[in-house]
């Protein structure tokens, strides 16, 4: 018969990947409320579950993150937005082929460039 923890590792058998350690028990040692929990979980799962990708899965963290320490949805959805636009910006620098030829331009600063150091 199979006792209610093995059928819960089963269940999140995504968690199991690197070794036997639950984030849950993480979260009961630490003491982490739920928002941080979850944070955690995301972390600890990163693109191990089936159907998401580990951009989503630390998109989700930082959602999780945010309002742990903000209580705030809508700053929690800017702030992933924002990574968002970032990524979108960085993928678009790292396409182009050439740099504009106009020095004006070039020398301008680019936005979240100093995301990069």
């Amino acid at each position: 018969m199979e006792t209610k923890d093995s059928a819960a590792q089963d269940l999140n058998s995504h968690y199991n990947k690197v070794n036997d350690m639950q984030p849950v028990d993480v979260a009961d040692a630490w003491g982490l409320d739920r928002y941080e929990f979850s944070t955690l979980k995301y972390l600890y799962r990163r693109g191990q579950k089936d159907g998401n990708t580990r951009k989503s899965d630390l998109l989700k963290a930082i959602w999780y993150l945010v309002y742990a320490i903000s209580k705030d949805k809508k700053l929690c959805g800017m702030v992933v937005e924002l990574v968002k636009m970032h990524n979108k910006y960085k993928d678009y620098q790292d396409d182009k082929s050439e740099k504009p030829s106009n020095s004006n331009v070039s020398n301008q600063k680019r936005p979240f460039e100093h995301w990069s150091n």
